[in-house]
């Protein structure tokens, strides 16, 4: 049987917009997530294939959203991937699944239906305000039995900016 172990790692990635001064949002990214499939995995037992899907728990990663300049400052999470090892068959997805807490007045909004991770960046989820302990959710789909033996990579990259 083989062994297939698939790593998603985050990064952090802070951006300054410049107007007429600077404005710096921070985030911080906690959270990883490490899959190894072996033969529990196997939908209908040996000579069948692996389940297609699978799915983090619900708080995978935790997003804060700090150093805003202002509640009236709106920001914006956007994504892309990069791949370390990484086959064309597997997607990534990811979703949002709360809100997480902020301060008076802030919102939060988008990200809450899964969106496939690929390597151009998309806009994920925005918003106003600080936010703490957002939590998000990963998701597998692809995978099969035919895939080649050995690890896959990838690391997800979130870029906030501040308008």
């Amino acid at each position: 049987m083989k062994l297939t172990k698939i790593i998603i790692a985050s990064i952090i990635l802070f951006l300054g917009v410049f107007v007429i001064k600077t404005v710096i949002a921070g985030i911080l990214i906690i959270g990883s997530w490490s899959l190894s499939i072996s033969s529990a995995d196997l939908i209908a037992g040996a000579g069948s294939d692996i389940n297609n899907s699978f799915v983090s728990i619900s708080n995978q990663v935790m997003i804060d959203i700090t150093d805003v300049n202002s509640i009236e400052n709106n920001w914006r999470i956007d994504i892309h991937k990069t791949d370390v090892i990484w086959d064309t068959n597997i997607q990534l997805f990811i979703a949002r699944t709360g809100e997480g807490s902020g301060q008076k007045n802030s919102t939060i909004l988008g990200g809450l239906t899964y969106q496939n991770i690929t390597d151009r960046e998309q806009l994920f989820f925005a918003g106003r305000g600080q936010r703490s302990g957002v939590p998000i959710q990963l998701k597998f789909e692809g995978l099969t039995i035919g895939l080649p033996n050995g690890s896959f990579s990838t690391t997800v990259v979130y870029t906030i900016t501040e308008f």
